[in-house]
């Protein structure tokens, strides 16, 4: 994992991120992994990592999901994903069953408690983002989202494009 630079260290990312798609990827980077440890301090006193939310999270929005669709949307691999379903099915917040006819077929669903724990979070993780943006100037945060919708919908095409899976078909990130 990346971390910040230590005060008074070189700025490794200096220019234009405009003029640089490497330095914007790093911006980016950054911006995911301070928005990450924001989202684990609103889930680490319910004894989940970020990680476990947005399983949470996609599983609730869902009507019944696959692991494997699970692995792909979180960028991780099966045997992750596996541990994280484990961790979770035994707080009762998700169930795992085998479908009908073919047994083999495995689908995760939202129990209750999951669903109940997922809102109450979200609404935390919500409220601690916006008092974060609300510090962006308000030309900022005009811009901000609709910029990053444009990038994510061309990235998604040139994913079509390269032939590579679509894995945030159905994700509404949190």
């Amino acid at each position: 994992m990346e971390r910040p630079a230590p005060p008074g260290a070189p700025d490794l990312d200096e220019g234009r991120a405009a003029d640089d798609p490497l330095r914007t990827v790093r911006l980016l980077r950054r911006s995911w992994i301070y928005l990450s440890e924001t989202v684990r301090t609103v889930t680490a006193p319910e004894g989940l990592s970020p990680i476990d939310y947005l399983a949470l999270y996609y599983v609730d929005r869902a009507d019944g999901l696959h692991p494997s669709t699970l692995s792909r949307t979180l960028g991780v691999r099966p045997p992750a994903v596996s541990e994280i379903l484990d961790r979770l099915e035994a707080r009762q917040c998700l169930a795992r069953t085998r479908e009908e006819p073919d047994r083999r077929t495995v689908t995760v669903r939202i129990r209750p408690a999951g669903h109940a724990l997922v809102e109450q979070l979200s609404e935390r993780i919500a409220s601690s983002l916006a008092r974060l943006f609300e510090r962006l100037s308000p030309s900022i945060r005009s811009v901000l989202g609709p910029g990053l919708q444009e990038f994510v919908a061309m990235l998604r095409q040139q994913a079509a494009i390269d032939g590579l899976p679509d894995v945030v078909q159905w994700a509404d990130e949190p």
